[in-house]
């Protein structure tokens, strides 16, 4: 698995909250990175409202107007990483037997039907194997992140329409 700081494309960091939309950009020098692109707009009441799109035409008016008015560099790319509140979102830590990683990915979204309570069809889901403080354990501890489709889309059609191209999606306690 890539380290998410090692992707090749540029790209931007949105974060979408009920009452606002942040943005940052960082750039790599050598080892480490610089701030070079950041903004904040506040959300008018309603247009997202526990992490649900309300209001499509004022979304897209809210993130043009915010990268218009970006402080710092004008961001140039169309590639973005981008980010939701967990309040649609599901947790789960679970268990599975130590295997390779080709098995856990079919074993996990198996095991996933077992205890989310949505049908695996209608939510986006990833999972994160959450390293033990030694190796004597005879099973593996996932962290489990399901949220439903019908949250997530409005925001891709949106950013279709804008010409914007998520490359990623985090839940908000996630992506800190």
């Amino acid at each position: 698995m890539k380290n998410f700081f090692e992707l090749k494309p540029d790209f931007f960091g949105l974060s979408i909250c009920d009452d606002s939309l942040k943005i940052v950009k960082l750039k790599r020098k050598g080892k480490f990175f610089s701030l070079v692109s950041w903004g904040k707009k506040n959300l008018e009441l309603g247009i997202i409202k526990e992490s649900s799109l309300n209001n499509e035409k004022k979304f897209i008016d809210s993130v043009n107007e915010l990268v218009d008015d970006i402080d710092g560099g004008k961001i140039k790319t169309n590639n973005f990483t981008f980010s939701l509140p967990e309040t649609k979102a599901f947790f789960n830590i679970i268990q599975m037997p130590k295997m390779d990683e080709a098995e856990l990915n079919t074993a996990v979204s198996f095991e996933a039907e077992n205890c989310i309570p949505f049908k695996m069809q209608e939510v986006y889901s990833d999972f994160q194997v959450i390293k033990a403080e030694s190796n004597v354990s005879d099973h593996l501890d996932i962290l489990l992140a399901v949220i439903p489709k019908s949250i997530v889309d409005p925001y891709i059609g949106c950013f279709k329409k804008m010409n914007l191209n998520p490359i990623s999606l985090e839940i908000e306690s996630q992506s800190i």
